[in-house]
């Protein structure tokens, strides 16, 4: 047997293996893909809160009941007064507007219980949040840092999103669950070892689930939290 002919033996085993293997493949994948669910019957995510697994169900959009749009449809012009003021909104971050209904809120924790915990809040930590994304949270050499703040774990009702548009955040009071989140006020009003500059409070962003007060749904989206910043003043400014 001459050495071209057995190169072209080889080389048809070679592609016969081939595509027999690819035919394999091709059918175990093909009976993988019936397995799985279409496009529009996939589930949201398992979500495991304190422990708990539930059951997972397809994300619905919640409203609220005809009573309590006309509600805030009455009070228009205050929720328009706190848009326009985040001093007053942060005077009245306990202040709520819609009381939910037992039912509303197990079907909230159905759907957003990753949002929610037991913890107590008002509690003091005295650090610097690592989550301030604004935040210059270095140390000098000497331990001290730019911008000392005290920190505080609280449970809001009202807040204003990255758009400056007023939400209720969403607190479950008949299940015992709350939104936390966490806040920090500047302790000095001059940066540490830091020339021309100072320690100011600046907003960072907290995903939570809200009450959107324009559109009367219950949702999730980006609220303003206080954090505390240092500000740099350069001399071209």
């Amino acid at each position: 047997m001459n050495r071209k002919f057995l190169a072209v033996l080889l080389t048809t085993v070679a592609v016969l293996q081939s595509k027999a293997v690819f035919g394999q493949l091709s059918r175990i994948i093909s009976r993988f893909e019936e397995r799985l669910p279409r496009v529009d019957e996939r589930l949201e995510p398992e979500i495991v809160t304190e422990g708990v697994v539930r059951e997972v169900l397809p994300r619905s959009v919640l409203t609220l009941t005809p009573s309590q749009t006309n509600f805030i449809d009455t009070h228009q012009d205050e929720i328009t007064k706190l848009e326009g003021n985040p001093t007053l909104v942060a005077a009245n971050r306990e202040k709520e507007f819609i009381a939910l209904t037992v039912d509303q809120q197990k079907q909230i924790f159905r759907q957003y219980g990753q949002f929610f915990k037991t913890s107590t809040p008002s509690q003091d930590f005295s650090r610097t949040s690592s989550n301030a994304r604004m935040s210059i949270d270095v140390m000098q050499e000497n331990g001290v840092r730019v911008c000392p703040v005290s920190t505080e774990m609280r449970a809001i009702t009202l807040a204003l999103t990255s758009d400056s548009e007023l939400v209720q955040v969403v607190q479950l009071p008949d299940l015992q669950y709350q939104q936390l989140v966490f806040e920090e006020q500047c302790l000095n009003t001059n940066c540490h070892g830091v020339l021309n500059s100072r320690c100011v409070a600046v907003p960072r962003f907290v995903r939570a689930c809200v009450i959107d007060l324009s559109t009367n749904k219950i949702t999730m989206t980006d609220i303003q939290v206080e954090c505390c910043a240092c500000h740099v003043s350069f001399p071209w400014q």
